[in-house]
């Protein structure tokens, strides 16, 4: 498989992993997960055991869980009420008050700003949401800016990526979001393998 290849399957793979986590479930959204074959196609299938437990999480979920409680999970992970189980906002573990809205969300604003970036936002909320930096990953590779995208990575993303997927395996109820935080964390470390990325080293709060 050529990179070209790679990289535009792995952009494929990061704009779906962004639906699952920006996006509120939908019967729509998750027939379509379930039925489209996506999942049977997903790179690593077959070949990586992380992406294969990954993926069998979200079948079983697809298959046996109600939209209901797949709703449930995903307020109790990244909305509320009350504290959110996973916040999916990078200034919560960047910023040392756990501030949404902090530093790292001006940093990441800019950013996206310099690359002409732009956000498609539910509402006037931070642009540090873990599902809208994979878009603009995904972008990035698309139109093969990978300075960019390893900047991206390296210095807003994966300094706090791995401790967020943690938090979304560890309190998630329903393995449609386990399952995708293992595949989010495989192809992000992909990523800084291919791309060769230092990633910035910084405390977290959170």
């Amino acid at each position: 498989m050529s990179c070209d290849t790679e990289m535009a399957l792995t952009a494929a793979s990061l704009r779906v992993l962004h639906n699952l986590f920006y996006h509120k479930p939908s019967k729509e959204r998750l027939a379509e997960l379930r039925d489209s074959g996506l999942l049977s196609a997903w790179p690593g299938r077959g070949t990586d055991d992380d992406v294969e437990r990954g993926l069998l999480q979200m079948e079983r979920s697809l298959t046996g869980d109600r939209l209901e409680q797949i709703e449930r999970d995903f307020y109790a992970l990244f909305i509320g009420p009350g504290p959110a189980l996973a916040s999916p906002y990078g200034s919560v573990y960047l910023d040392r008050d756990n501030l949404v809205c902090g530093e790292g969300t001006r940093r990441f604003q800019q950013l996206c700003q310099a690359q002409g970036v732009t956000m498609t936002l539910h509402s006037q909320g931070p642009w540090d949401h873990f599902g809208l930096m994979l878009a603009s990953l995904a972008l990035l590779l698309e139109q093969d800016r990978q300075v960019a995208a390893a900047e991206l990575l390296g210095d807003h993303l994966w300094p706090w990526a791995p401790r967020f997927l943690e938090r979304v395996v560890e309190h998630g109820r329903c393995g449609l979001f386990q399952g995708a935080a293992q595949l989010a964390q495989w192809h992000l470390g992909l990523l800084l393998r291919q791309l060769a990325v230092t990633p910035r080293e910084c405390p977290l709060y959170h």
